[in-house]
C-alpha cells in the first residue's frame, strides 16, 4: 500500500522582520500563499485520500498571528516546533500565545533549547540540549512534549538515538517524501517563498512520488537504525 501521510514544513508567514537574515527570508511565505496552500491541500485530500499535515519550525510570532487564524478557518490542526530559549523574545511566541495555541488544539513540539545543529554537539551537550528544552516547553504548555524536529534538518544515527533515549516518540527531519510510519523518523517537505501550491503540491503528492517515497523512507529508517 502506498504511503498516505505528507508532512509540510513552514517557517515564518507574512512579512519577515527587517533583522531576518537574507538566507532565512526564502523560507518565509506570504499569508495569501499559505491560505492557498491550505485550499489546495483540502482538494488533494478529498480527491486522493492522502493526509496533508502542516508543521512549523522556529516558534516565530507569525505562528500565532497568521498561521493560527488560517488553520482555524480551515478547521485544521498543526504541529509547532519551538526553541525553548526563544520563548518570549521579540518576534517569537510567548507563554500566553503558546497556551492559547494548545487550547485551540495545536501540538507544541521541541526544536531544541537553542537553534543549533544537534550534530555539532558532544554527547553530553546534546543530552542536555534535548532534556532542558523538553522540560522548559512542557512547563510552558502544561502538556507532555513527545515530538521533536531537528534544527536545519540535520541529524545522524547519534542524534536519532539521543532523541529516542530522551523519550521523544517522533523525530522530524527535512528529507522530503511521504512518511511510512507514525512514530520514529518522520520526513517532511519544506516550503520556500517560490512555492506554487497549485503546481507543486499535486506534484509532491503524485503516484510516482508516493511509490518512490515508500522505498526511500524504508531505506532511510534503516540507515538511521530506526526500523
Amino acid at each position: 500500500m502506498l504511503p498516505q501521510r505528507l508532512y509540510i514544513t513552514c517557517h515564518g508567514l507574512g512579512h519577515p522582520a527587517a533583522d531576518i537574515e537574507p538566507d532565512a527570508r526564502r523560507f518565509w511565505l506570504p499569508a495569501d500563499l499559505f491560505r492557498h496552500t491550505l485550499d489546495v491541500a483540502q482538494v488533494l485530500e478529498r480527491d486522493t485520500g492522502i493526509s496533508v499535515q502542516f508543521t512549523f519550525d522556529d516558534g516565530n510570532l507569525s505562528d500565532h498571528t497568521v498561521a493560527l487564524p488560517l488553520l482555524r478557518a480551515h478547521n485544521r490542526r498543526a504541529l509547532f516546533f519551538v526553541c525553548a530559549e526563544r520563548i518570549g523574545r521579540p518576534g517569537f511566541l510567548d507563554r500566553a500565545r503558546l497556551r492559547e495555541m494548545v487550547a485551540a488544539g495545536m501540538t507544541i513540539g521541541c526544536h531544541g533549547h537553542r537553534h543549533v545543529s544537534w550534530r555539532t554537539l558532544s554527547d553530553a551537550a546534546l543530552a542536555s540540549e534535548l532534556s532542558s528544552a523538553r522540560r522548559a516547553i512542557s512547563e510552558v504548555t502544561g502538556q507532555p512534549v513527545v515530538l521533536a524536529s531537528a534544527p536545519f534538518g540535520e541529524l545522524d544515527q547519534r542524534v536519532v538515538r539521543a532523541a529516542m533515549a530522551e523519550g521523544f516518540r517522533c523525530l522530524f527531519s527535512s528529507s522530503g517524501g511521504f512518511a511510512t510510519a507514525q512514530t520514529g523518523l518522520i520526513p517532511r517537505n519544506t516550503l520556500k517563498s517560490d512555492f506554487e501550491p497549485g503546481r507543486d503540491l499535486p506534484r509532491m503528492a503524485g503516484l510516482p512520488q508516493r511509490a518512490w517515497a515508500g522505498v526511500y523512507d524504508t531505506a532511510r529508517r534503516m540507515k538511521y537504525r530506526f526500523t
